[in-house]
């Protein structure tokens, strides 16, 4: 097989190619969006005869292939690849935008978080990114969507305990299923070699944000998703695919939403002898693997308190939507496995083709 050497990447191919097909057929995409970049693009998702726009996928490794980001030094010290970690990824394709509440509504029936309406009047509220649900209720979509569309589901949740009758869920014994070929929530490290466009060039790859060293081209955050710049009260998420995309073609992998990840966030690192510290000293703790081999996924919770959320969103500052900012929902917690709502995280959507 042929080998293709991206920026600090290599790419092993086969002769597979393929074009992802959503779930039936779909709208023009053209009219749905100002750019469309080369590559492999699908279609929206149609279920029951219904076609959600906003809602097409962008194939990141083609099936068949795989990823090698080689262990060296980067310029960035607190994301995924970062010194002294080798990191694999398998093939995937990824949602070009956040999972709408349009979309949300139809699979699950309601909506997690009664958001209020956008203040600005030309934006469609049913494409604004779905918010407010824990991470279970994440997963839970992503099983009822694969369902829907004729997928396998990559989850066996079992033990499902809600608040109330029509609550979200705060307790499950979730496992995961990669084999299959439904929808799940990305690992950190396909979320974050698609946030660098997949290494197509150095500058891709090397961006601050996600397509852009202006995060104001990129993102809605803390400084312009209210509408004005002294008013965080009415901070709030906007209608997807607004902003500038990616060289995959994502919209709004920085801001807006924030975005639930597969991983757990690692609490204890050789030289912390505590779990997550208080206050804003847990953003220098390294949140996977200390060092050595990395094989996506993470999944291990032994040594893990929380699950991950990336992207930043709507209320966040510029540091937080960049591509090398992590965190963690304290929304989520391992030791008791249970999860609330976390009202400022979405979904963006992968499956392995």
């Amino acid at each position: 097989m042929p080998t293709v050497k991206f920026p600090s990447i290599t790419i092993i191919l086969c002769s597979v190619f393929l074009v992802f097909s959503g779930c039936g057929s779909s709208s023009d995409e053209a009219s749905e969006v100002p750019f469309i970049p080369s590559g492999n693009l699908g279609k929206n998702i149609t279920i029951d005869g219904k076609t959600f726009l906003k809602t097409s996928f962008a194939t990141v490794i083609e099936k068949g292939s795989s990823v090698t980001i080689p262990s060296e030094k980067y310029p960035r010290t607190g994301n995924v690849f970062i010194w002294d970690r080798t990191v694999t990824i398998n093939s995937y394709e990824i949602s070009r935008f956040e999972v709408t509440q349009d979309l949300y509504e139809y699979v699950m029936g309601s909506l997690p978080h009664d958001d209020s309406d956008s203040r600005y009047k030309n934006e469609v509220q049913k494409y604004r990114p779905v918010t407010g649900m824990s991470w279970f209720d994440a997963v839970e979509f992503c099983n009822k969507l694969s369902s829907l569309c004729g997928y396998e589901c990559v989850y066996t949740m079992t033990k499902i305990s809600r608040k109330n009758k029509n609550s979200y869920i705060q307790s499950a014994n979730v496992t995961c299923d990669f084999s299959k070929n439904g929808f799940r929530l990305p690992t950190e490290a396909e979320w974050e070699f698609a946030a660098r466009g997949a290494g197509k060039t150095s500058t891709d790859w090397n961006y601050k944000y996600p397509g852009s060293d202006n995060h104001k081209k990129v993102a809605w955050s803390i400084m312009n998703s209210s509408g004005y710049s002294d008013d965080d009260v009415l901070l709030r998420t906007h209608e997807v695919g607004l902003k500038q995309p990616n060289a995959l073609g994502l919209y709004d992998m920085a801001g807006n939403a924030g975005e639930w990840c597969q991983d757990y966030w690692k609490c204890k690192q050789p030289g912390y002898e505590s779990t997550i510290p208080k206050g804003d000293t847990y953003s220098y703790i390294n949140p996977v693997e200390h060092a050595g081999t990395f094989t996506d996924p993470v999944v291990d919770k032994s040594q893990y308190a929380s699950r991950v959320v990336r992207g930043g969103n709507y209320s966040s500052t510029a540091a937080y939507v960049a591509n090398d900012n992590r965190y963690f929902s304290y929304q989520y917690q391992s030791a008791k496995n249970t999860s609330t709502p976390q009202t400022t995280a979405g979904i963006r959507l992968v499956r392995r083709p």
